[in-house]
Protein backbone atom coordinates (compact mmCIF):
# COMPACT_ATOMS: atom_id res chain seq x y z
CA UNK A 1 0.00 0.00 0.00
CA UNK A 2 1.31 3.15 -0.89
CA UNK A 3 2.61 5.67 1.80
CA UNK A 4 3.23 2.59 4.15
CA UNK A 5 6.66 0.81 4.59
CA UNK A 6 7.26 -2.71 6.11
CA UNK A 7 5.38 -3.64 9.46
CA UNK A 8 7.37 -3.97 12.51
CA UNK A 9 4.96 -5.30 14.96
CA UNK A 10 7.63 -3.72 17.99
CA UNK A 11 7.03 -0.27 16.83
CA UNK A 12 3.31 -0.33 15.82
CA UNK A 13 -0.01 -0.33 17.58
CA UNK A 14 -0.57 -4.53 18.29
CA UNK A 15 -4.15 -3.39 17.26
CA UNK A 16 -4.26 -2.06 14.34
CA UNK A 17 -2.14 -3.47 10.89
CA UNK A 18 -2.53 -2.44 7.46
CA UNK A 19 -3.39 -4.80 4.46
CA UNK A 20 0.07 -3.90 2.57
CA UNK A 21 2.30 -4.80 5.62
CA UNK A 22 0.47 -8.71 6.91
CA UNK A 23 2.53 -11.53 5.44
CA UNK A 24 1.61 -15.07 5.56
CA UNK A 25 3.22 -15.47 8.60
CA UNK A 26 0.76 -13.58 10.69
CA UNK A 27 -2.22 -15.33 9.86
CA UNK A 28 -2.95 -16.04 13.51
CA UNK A 29 -2.69 -12.53 14.09
CA UNK A 30 -5.20 -11.11 11.90
CA UNK A 31 -7.81 -14.16 11.26
CA UNK A 32 -8.81 -15.64 8.28
CA UNK A 33 -9.91 -12.34 6.25
CA UNK A 34 -7.79 -10.43 7.27
CA UNK A 35 -4.97 -12.59 5.54
CA UNK A 36 -6.83 -13.20 2.70
CA UNK A 37 -7.45 -9.40 1.94
CA UNK A 38 -3.36 -9.08 2.24
CA UNK A 39 -2.86 -11.46 -0.16
CA UNK A 40 -4.95 -10.04 -2.75
CA UNK A 41 -3.64 -6.40 -2.02
CA UNK A 42 -0.15 -8.36 -2.03
CA UNK A 43 -1.03 -9.58 -5.58
CA UNK A 44 -1.68 -6.34 -6.52
CA UNK A 45 -5.78 -6.85 -6.90
CA UNK A 46 -6.73 -3.31 -6.88
CA UNK A 47 -8.12 -2.46 -3.66
CA UNK A 48 -8.47 0.34 -1.47
CA UNK A 49 -6.08 1.54 1.38
CA UNK A 50 -7.47 -0.27 4.63
CA UNK A 51 -6.69 -2.17 7.81
CA UNK A 52 -7.57 -5.59 10.32
CA UNK A 53 -8.07 -4.98 13.57
CA UNK A 54 -6.10 -8.30 15.53
CA UNK A 55 -7.35 -10.89 16.73
CA UNK A 56 -6.14 -10.01 20.57
CA UNK A 57 -7.94 -6.82 20.13
CA UNK A 58 -11.37 -8.39 18.82
CA UNK A 59 -11.01 -11.09 21.90
CA UNK A 60 -10.44 -8.37 24.40
CA UNK A 61 -13.36 -6.38 23.08
CA UNK A 62 -16.13 -9.70 23.66
CA UNK A 63 -14.42 -10.17 27.07
CA UNK A 64 -14.91 -6.71 28.28
CA UNK A 65 -17.97 -6.25 27.01
CA UNK A 66 -19.21 -9.55 28.41
CA UNK A 67 -20.62 -10.70 24.84
CA UNK A 68 -19.13 -14.38 25.47
CA UNK A 69 -22.57 -15.71 27.32
CA UNK A 70 -24.43 -12.96 24.47
CA UNK A 71 -22.96 -15.08 21.39
CA UNK A 72 -23.26 -18.53 23.05
CA UNK A 73 -26.78 -17.70 23.60
CA UNK A 74 -27.53 -16.64 19.97
CA UNK A 75 -26.00 -19.49 18.78
CA UNK A 76 -27.31 -22.06 21.01
CA UNK A 77 -31.25 -20.48 20.42
CA UNK A 78 -30.12 -20.26 16.39
CA UNK A 79 -33.20 -21.75 14.28
CA UNK A 80 -31.59 -22.12 11.30
CA UNK A 81 -34.97 -23.53 9.59
CA UNK A 82 -36.53 -20.49 9.70
CA UNK A 83 -34.76 -17.64 8.17
CA UNK A 84 -37.10 -15.00 9.54
CA UNK A 85 -36.50 -16.08 12.80
CA UNK A 86 -32.75 -15.98 12.22
CA UNK A 87 -33.00 -12.64 10.96
CA UNK A 88 -34.45 -11.37 13.78
CA UNK A 89 -32.18 -13.68 16.45
CA UNK A 90 -29.56 -11.77 14.56
CA UNK A 91 -30.39 -8.33 14.83
CA UNK A 92 -30.49 -9.04 18.51
CA UNK A 93 -26.71 -9.55 18.42
CA UNK A 94 -25.95 -6.54 16.58
CA UNK A 95 -27.84 -4.57 18.94
CA UNK A 96 -25.78 -6.16 21.57
CA UNK A 97 -22.61 -5.70 19.57
CA UNK A 98 -23.34 -1.99 18.95
CA UNK A 99 -24.24 -0.87 22.69
CA UNK A 100 -21.03 -2.96 23.73
CA UNK A 101 -18.43 -0.40 24.98
CA UNK A 102 -15.08 -0.44 22.87
CA UNK A 103 -12.06 -0.51 25.24
CA UNK A 104 -10.85 2.77 25.18
CA UNK A 105 -6.95 2.33 24.47
CA UNK A 106 -8.71 0.59 21.20
CA UNK A 107 -10.56 3.44 20.65
CA UNK A 108 -7.32 5.55 20.35
CA UNK A 109 -5.83 3.02 18.07
CA UNK A 110 -8.84 3.23 15.36
CA UNK A 111 -9.36 7.18 15.55
CA UNK A 112 -5.74 7.05 14.56
CA UNK A 113 -5.69 4.50 11.49
CA UNK A 114 -9.20 5.91 10.50
CA UNK A 115 -7.45 9.37 9.95
CA UNK A 116 -4.28 7.54 8.86
CA UNK A 117 -6.51 6.04 6.17
CA UNK A 118 -8.70 9.77 5.74
CA UNK A 119 -5.24 11.12 4.49
CA UNK A 120 -3.85 8.26 1.86
CA UNK A 121 -7.34 8.66 0.46
CA UNK A 122 -6.84 12.54 0.36
CA UNK A 123 -9.92 13.66 2.55
CA UNK A 124 -9.52 15.54 5.49
CA UNK A 125 -11.25 13.11 7.77
CA UNK A 126 -12.96 9.44 7.78
CA UNK A 127 -16.28 9.02 6.17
Amino acid sequence: MAGRGPCDLKTEPTSIHWLGEIGDEQADLVGGKGIGLARLVALGVPAPPGFCVSVEAYQRFIEDADLTSTMERFVSGLNVSNLQAMGSQSAELQKSFLAADVPRDLVRELDGAYLELAGLNGDSEPR
